[in-house]
C-alpha cells in the first residue's frame, strides 16, 4: 500500500492509489463514479432523516481498516 509521489509544477502530490483501489473493491464501490465532494452541496441538514441508515457493521469495518493501515505507516 505504498505512497505514490508526483512532482508537479507547484509542489509535490502524494497519493495511495493501491490503498484506495483496495478499499473501493473491498466495499464493492469500485464501479462508483467519482465526485468533487463526498456530499451534495446546498442540502440543509435536519434531525428528521429520510435516507436509509448506514449498516453499523460495515461502518465499523471501514473505520477498523483505516485505523489498521494508519498504524502501519
Amino acid at each position: 500500500m505504498g505512497i505514490q509521489i508526483l512532482q508537479i509544477h507547484d509542489g509535490i502530490f502524494l497519493c495511495q492509489p493501491k490503498y484506495v483501489t483496495y478499499l473501493l473493491k473491498l466495499f464493492k464501490m469500485d464501479e462508483s463514479k467519482s465526485r468533487a465532494t463526498p456530499f451534495q452541496s446546498g442540502i440543509k441538514l435536519t434531525k428528521e432523516c429520510e435516507s436509509p441508515r448506514v449498516g453499523v457493521t460495515l461502518y465499523q469495518h471501514l473505520v477498523g481498516i483505516l485505523i489498521y493501515f494508519k498504524s502501519r505507516n
